[in-house]
């Protein structure tokens, strides 16, 4: 579910949870480098921008369909070597419900 500052396959903002919740943690940080940003005096839309260009996305090695930011595609390389013993892969979410552990 993608945010504004990523356009990440796996990245999520849950309105319906309190920010300080685990599974928006990675939102939370990024909002706090967009507020340091905002106080040295860049207009929010360049914010955005630096954020977006500071976290490339890479594509899933499975399905090559999936946008991964740099965090997630860490998890997914671990993934990709947890299933399928693959170490130069990841594995995006989606692909991980097709294995059996």
């Amino acid at each position: 579910m993608p945010t504004k500052f990523s356009k990440c396959d796996e990245c999520h903002y849950l309105k319906c949870l309190p920010l300080d919740h685990m599974i928006n943690d990675d939102y939370k940080n990024l909002l706090e480098i967009e507020s340091t940003l905002i106080k040295k005096g860049i207009p929010r839309e360049i914010c955005i921008k630096i954020i977006r260009i500071n976290h490339p996305l890479k594509k899933c090695t499975f399905c090559n369909r999936n946008k991964l930011c740099p965090s997630h595609f860490e998890r997914a390389k671990y993934y990709a070597n947890y299933y399928r013993k693959d170490l130069s892969g990841a594995m995006c979410d989606s692909c991980c419900w097709f294995e059996v552990s």
